[in-house]
């Protein structure tokens, strides 16, 4: 069972990158940067590799740019305590990842 938030690895190609994690309306979300290594892999092949504890997910990835939408999941993020980022800025995307 997916825990509500938490930490988990991205998986693209043979890219990992560790990120905070929450799960709204049966979605994984993340904040992070634009020049996250794995952008260029997923804008090649939405299809990702979720680990989280024991347990590993396929997914399908969708990066966000609305600003609106961005905000929300980080201001989410911020009162569930669980984000790596503590100040909004325009650097800052969200991928919203589908699981299989």
């Amino acid at each position: 069972m997916l825990k509500d938030k938490g930490i988990m690895i991205l998986k693209t190609g043979e890219l990992k990158s560790t990120m905070h994690y929450i799960t709204i309306d049966n979605k994984v979300d993340i904040i992070t940067t634009k020049s996250l290594k794995n952008i260029p892999d997923i804008n090649k092949d939405n299809h990702v590799e979720l680990l989280m504890g024991k347990n590993s997910y396929q997914a399908q990835a969708n990066i966000i740019f609305d600003e609106k939408e961005i905000k929300a999941i980080f201001t989410k993020m911020l009162e569930e305590e669980n984000t790596y980022f503590k100040t909004f800025s325009g650097e800052l995307i969200a991928i919203e990842f589908l699981l299989n």
